[in-house]
C-alpha cells in the first residue's frame, strides 16, 4: 500500500500531531511571542513569571525545571531564528497552562491583546476535549465547535495570513 498511501502522511493528521507536535499549539505559541514583543512583554518578563510561580508538579507529567527551559534564552533565540516556538509535544502540554495563565494574570489584567489572550483560551479548551476524548468521554460535537471558535479568534488575532489548516 506504501505507493499508494506513505504511512507519515497518516499517522501524523491524528489529533496530537494536528494540535500540538508541530501543530496548532505550537505555531501558535510562536505568533503569542510576537504579539508579546510588539507590546513590550519580553521573553525575560515570561520567564520572570514563570520563576515566581510554586508550581507542584506530579513527576510522571514533569518538572518545573522542563517548564522553566521552555522558556529559557535558548528557546527564545530559537524563536528568533526560527520564527517559530520549538518545543516537544510532552514539553508544550506542560507550559501550555503556564503560557495561558501568564496571558490571563498579565496581559488581560493590563488590558494588552485581548484577541490573542482569547485566542489562547480557546486553544485551551480544544487541548482539553482532546485529552477528555483521549480518556473515553464522547467529545466529538463539543470539540467541532470548539476548534471553529478558536479558529475564529485565532484570524481575528494573528490574521488569516498565518492562520491555515495543517494539511496545506
Amino acid at each position: 500500500l506504501r505507493q499508494h498511501n506513505k504511512p507519515v502522511d497518516t499517522i501524523t493528521l491524528d489529533s496530537m500531531h494536528a494540535t500540538i507536535s508541530n501543530g496548532i499549539a505550537r505555531n501558535e505559541a510562536g505568533f503569542f511571542f510576537t504579539s508579546c514583543k510588539g507590546v513590550g512583554v519580553s521573553w525575560q518578563m515570561i520567564r520572570d513569571f514563570v520563576a515566581s510561580l510554586d508550581w507542584k508538579f506530579c513527576r510522571a507529567l514533569g518538572r518545573k525545571s522542563v517548564v522553566a527551559g521552555c522558556f529559557a534564552t535558548a528557546r527564545e533565540e530559537a524563536w528568533k531564528a526560527a520564527g517559530t516556538f520549538k518545543a516537544g509535544a510532552s514539553e508544550l502540554l506542560l507550559c501550555f497552562p503556564i503560557l495561558l495563565h501568564f496571558a490571563e494574570k498579565v496581559l488581560r489584567l493590563r488590558d494588552l491583546l485581548p484577541d490573542e489572550v482569547a485566542s489562547l483560551q480557546s486553544l485551551g479548551c480544544v487541548l482539553h476535549l482532546i485529552a477528555r476524548g483521549k480518556a473515553g468521554h464522547m467529545v466529538a460535537r463539543e470539540l467541532t465547535s470548539a476548534l471553529a471558535l478558536h479558529g475564529e479568534r485565532a484570524k481575528k488575532a494573528y490574521g488569516p495570513e498565518l492562520t491555515k489548516p495543517k494539511n496545506h
